[in-house]
């Protein structure tokens, strides 16, 4: 499910629990995190800034992104990424619905697309897609979960909670 999905089924108390990326607490959950994923900055690599070998957030401005459709979680957070990192406005060319339409909208040069990078390593092994050096550093994404406002998690959620505090940082990043 997608974030924005996971927050409501939480808020209508429909799950017992919900895991969902963030770039710190959410407002109304109370939520742990329990992993960390990083955020790329990937083009075709016939896209102007393939080559550089650093670019200016500012110089971001002049091109185009492809995205995640603009209500959606994902395409808020990248948002206030870009806004963090310097970047003041940005022209988004092209939407879609899923994360695969938007690699592959980059991947055939419609624009700049942000991803985790974890879902671009083999595009980027393969020289599909490029990523773009940034002279900023990228905020990573939290990976957290929550229970439902004011409900106590159940014996089986409890369990799954326990359980994915086991795993190391590295194992959930290679999901």
């Amino acid at each position: 499910e997608t974030g924005e999905r996971v927050l409501a089924l939480l808020r209508a108390q429909e799950v017992d629990l919900g895991v969902f990326l963030a770039l710190g607490p959410v407002k109304g959950f109370a939520s742990e995190v329990i992993g960390r994923e990083e955020l790329c900055l990937v083009a075709a690599p016939n896209h102007p800034l393939a080559r550089r070998q650093s670019v200016s957030p500012v110089l971001l401005s002049e091109f185009g992104f492809v995205g995640g459709i603009a209500e959606s979680n994902f395409a808020q957070i990248v948002a206030v990424v870009m806004r963090r990192i310097g970047v003041r406005r940005h022209l988004v060319v092209a939407e879609a619905q899923d994360a695969e339409t938007v690699k592959e909208l980059a991947r055939h040069g419609a624009g700049l697309a942000w991803c985790l990078s974890s879902t671009v390593t083999e595009e980027i092994r393969a020289g599909t897609l490029v990523p773009i050096p940034l002279t900023r550093t990228i905020p990573a994404l939290e990976v957290r979960w929550a229970a439902p406002p004011g409900r106590p998690l159940s014996p089986h959620a409890l369990a799954l909670v326990r359980h994915l505090k086991t795993i190391p940082a590295a194992a959930m990043k290679a999901r």
